[in-house]
Parts: structure tokens; sequence; C-alpha cells
């Protein structure tokens, strides 16, 4: 896709496009919402429509959310846009690429429930971009081998744009670059190594891109005026520490596709507030017992979306100031110390379609009152309520002594059994 600016008689025409989204037939798409990964060279608003900004090339997210043979289901698409400069105005409709029960306009012949146009090629890289970072190159300020960056001045200051070509960031490349205000990051880019921006203090924001699939130990430990970061659905893993300390982050969404989280990654994000997780993520203790996101002390809300079948090994640990939990309909099993310590939970709703309730699942829940249990739960780990004041279980699960709630019920107000320790 690509997108002009203009500048004629003194005159500066930025170019437009819309992103059209169309449901096939027994698709309702419910909602559709649009973000660039760089506002820089193009910004996109409610209703998909992308104005260019600056020279360079982004891509634009686009969620869509819709409903399929009564199940409500979500896909995420991408459109790439390049944005240049010249005499004209011309554009062409960018189209989004993916697949899911829902087409876009223009519309070739696709698969799976889909239509889509082919991805243009990548546009030459900006020569004002490549002339700045030969600049560097030629002056020291940056060093790359094969490839990879390796390192770059600590009194580097403002923005950086890498161009494409570079095909990685070094372990520590960029660490201690306190004056590092924002940088772009090419598609090309397909590995960031440990430390890479650690105590980047001036950095704000980062968008990762499609192609890295592993988020390292500790590199954006201290990034501490990092407010936003995009986390592309390639990335599998998010090590230990990744963003240990970036107290200016207030939101984070987890991909589907993330299977492991390492200890601490999120530790001490002390503006994080609100977490989403899209997938099926437990914890990886290799380096550590504490929780992804131990001392977020303002964490309050944690939605696990639709399509979620299990809520992961420990992965709520030790979140004290949680507030409220979100489980869909389609969570099945809830795993070992899930929400371990979690004191400040009052209140949850867990989904007639959990089968299995794990070892400390609700262990220091002091918080939870009521917890009532479905009856479609029929295994239940020792110490799984422990320090649970009340639950409320009409089910056959076994060894109800070793679940050490301190009161459990029937519905009816039978007294079951009660722990006193």
């Amino acid at each position: 896709v690509k997108l002009t600016i203009s500048k004629k008689s003194g005159k500066t025409t930025y170019g437009t496009a819309k992103i059209k989204v169309k449901a096939k037939e027994g698709v309702k798409v419910k909602k559709v919402t649009y973000k660039s990964k760089n506002s820089k060279i193009v910004k996109v608003n409610k209703k998909g429509k992308v104005t260019a900004k600056k020279a360079g090339s982004t891509k634009i997210k686009v969620t869509v959310k819709y409903k399929k043979k009564k199940k409500n289901l979500k896909k995420t698409l991408t459109c790439k846009v390049t944005v240049k400069e010249s005499g004209g105005t011309k554009t062409t409709p960018p189209t989004p690429t993916g697949n899911a029960g829902v087409t876009q306009s223009p519309a070739p012949t696709g698969n799976a429930g889909t239509t889509q146009s082919p991805a243009p090629s990548k546009a030459p890289i900006s020569e004002g971009v490549q002339k700045r970072w030969d600049e560097l190159i030629e002056k020291g300020t940056i060093k790359v081998k094969d490839g990879v960056i390796t390192d770059c001045d600590k009194s580097f200051e403002g923005e950086l744009i890498i161009p494409e070509g570079v095909t990685g960031i070094g372990e520590a490349a960029f660490s201690e670059c306190s004056s590092l205000t924002s940088i772009t990051i090419p598609d090309s880019v397909t590995s960031i190594g440990e430390v890479a921006f650690y105590e980047c203090s001036s950095l704000t924001s980062v968008t990762i891109p499609d192609g890295v699939t592993s988020i390292e130990l500790n590199t954006f430990l201290e990034c501490s005026s990092l407010t936003s970061i995009t986390i592309p659905d390639g990335v599998t893993s998010i090590k230990n520490g990744a963003f240990w300390g970036c107290s200016s982050l207030t939101s984070v969404t987890i991909p589907e596709n993330v299977t492991s989280i390492g200890t601490g990654a999120f530790n001490e994000c002390s503006s994080l507030a609100s977490v989403t997780i899209a997938g099926n993520t437990s914890i990886d203790d290799t380096f550590g017992f504490s929780g992804p996101f131990a001392s977020c002390n303002n964490l309050k809300e944690v939605i696990f979306l639709d399509g979620v079948t299990k809520i992961g090994r420990r992965i709520l640990y030790e979140c004290s100031s949680v507030t409220s939990v979100t489980i869909p309909d389609s969570v099945t099993s809830i795993d070992k110390s899930a929400f371990r310590y979690c004191s400040s939970l009052t209140n949850i709703t867990i989904p007639d379609s959990v089968t299995s309730i794990e070892y400390r699942a609700f262990d220091g829940c002091s918080g939870l009152t009521r917890l009532t249990i479905p009856d479609s739960v029929t295994s239940i780990g020792e110490l799984a309520f422990y320090d649970v004041p009340l639950i409320i279980y009409d089910g056959n699960a076994k060894d109800k002594e070793a679940w050490r709630a301190k009161r459990w019920e029937r519905s009816d107000g039978t007294l079951v059994c009660e722990y006193k320790p």
C-alpha cells in the first residue's frame, strides 16, 4: 500500500486511504479496531481512515471481533503502508492481510473463508534516513557487524530510525543510552538481544517487529519512561525481567501465541493498571519463583480473552492488588498457583466450562469471602483454597479435606466441612 505526500507551490497535501472490512455470509462483524505501529509515519482513526504524516514504512494492526456459528472469535490482521514524498497525491486503498471469517476490500480470491490482496513489495529506504544512518556508522556512533547492531554511543540523543536491512539488535547494544527518546525498528529485524535497551530511561515507546519471536532476558530493564509497548503476535516467549522496572507502563496485552513468561517479566511496573492475556500463558520459573507481575502495586484488572482454555501456572502469583479478573467461557482448567496470594481479589466468576482447579490455585485469596465453584469442576487439587473463607460447591470432587478452605457449604447452606488449622 502506498501513500504520497505532495509538496507544490508551498502547499503540502497528505495522502489518505480507507481500510474496509467486510463480512462473508454467515459471519457477523461485531467490532473493528485500528492501530498504527508508528503514528509518526501514518495515523489511522476509529473508522479506518489512514492519513500519511511523513515518509517511511510501517504497519497498521486491524483487530476484528466477529461471530461465526454462534462463536465469538477474534482475528488480528495487518496492513503494510509505505509513505513517499512526490509531486502527486495518488493513493492505493490499503488491504489488511490475514485469515479469519472476514473479508477485506478490495478482495480477490483467498483461503479459510477470507479474501485478500497480495502484500506490496517493500519501498526503498528513505534517502534521508539512509544518509543519517551512514553518517552515524561513519562516525562510530553506531556499530554494526554482519547486519546486527552491536553498540551505540551512550551519548546519543533523540530519535533513531533504523533502516531496512538490519537484521538484529545485539546484546546490550543500546544499554544505558539514557537520552534515546524514540526508536523505529524495521521489519527486517528478527532478534533483539538481552539487556538491549537496559536503562534507556528517556525511551517512551517501542514497536517490536513481527519477525521477533522472543523478548529476551532484561531487554527493556529499567526503561522508566516507557509508556507503551506493542508486542507482535509472533512472539512466543517473554523472558525473565524483560520489562522489569518500566514504571511508566500503564497497560499491556500478552498475545495469544505467548506460551511462557518469565519470573519478574513485569516486576515493579508500578503504573501498570491493566493486563490483557490472549493465550494459554504459563510461568517460566527457570530463574526464580516469583510471578511475572509481582510488585505491580497498581495492577487492578486482568482480562483473559475468549479463546483462552487454560489459566496458566502462577500467571498472577503474588498480584496482591488485583481486584477484578475476567475468565471467559472457553477456559476449562485453572492451573497450579494461578491466583496464589491475590489477597485483594474479592469476587471472581468461574464459568461452567471449567472442569479442574489445580494445586494451590486460590491459595491465599483471603478476600474471597464467598467463592462459588460450578458443578462442572470434577477435579480439585491439594490446598486449592487454602485461606479462602468460604466456598460454595455442590459437586463431587474428591479429597475435600485437602482443599483447606476455611468453610465449605452446599448452595442450600448445608455445611460440608470446615478447616481449622
